[in-house]
């Protein structure tokens, strides 16, 4: 029996405490990042041929909080600081094949205001590989972003964001891993 759940860890995917800021602009314009990177796919599926748009944020390091990790990594991928922060939305679960094997990655979104309209983008600490696939940044308009063909994950973030504006209850965190 002990074999077996040895077998069953070591198939299990390394689990990976990610944060994603939502950061909106004095217009309610929202900040995203598109990536291009056919390294990333779901499990038995297929990479994506044209560049993704995800929210800025990235993995949390050993032992960090995710405030500050956040912060962190909102001031590396875009240089943005001086946020004020509202509440964490969202929570997403996802498998993704990443950097050679597939990993959990356990997704908190939180809310985040600057006070100017479209602050200029300018990241101060990419790694190498984020260099290697990161397209480029773009402040969305709701309406727009609501309206695009473009792959946008996660997959209903303009709807769930246009609620949020709307007045939609923000008190507790939701789970939007069921919508994909």
């Amino acid at each position: 029996m002990a074999g077996a759940r040895n077998v069953t860890a070591a198939l299990a995917p390394e689990a990976r405490a990610t944060v994603r800021a939502l950061v909106l602009d004095a217009d309610d314009r929202l900040l995203l990042q598109s990536y291009l990177d056919p390294s990333v796919h779901r499990p038995g599926g297929l990479p994506h041929r044209a560049p993704v748009w995800i929210a800025p944020g990235g993995g949390l390091a050993p032992g960090e909080a995710a405030e500050a990790g956040l912060e962190r990594e909102l001031r590396e991928e875009t240089g943005i600081v001086g946020v004020a922060w509202g509440p964490w939305l969202w929570r997403r679960t996802v498998d993704l094949h990443y950097q050679a094997r597939v990993r959990r990655f356990v997704e908190h979104y939180r809310l985040g205001r600057v006070a100017t309209a479209s602050p200029r983008v300018e990241p101060t600490a990419l790694d190498p590989h984020e260099r290697d696939v990161l397209v480029g940044h773009r402040w969305w308009p709701v309406p727009e972003l609501l309206a695009t063909t473009d792959v946008v994950y996660p997959p209903r973030l303009a709807a769930r964001l246009a609620g949020v504006l709307a007045g939609a209850a923000t008190d507790a965190v939701v789970d939007i891993t069921h919508e994909g």
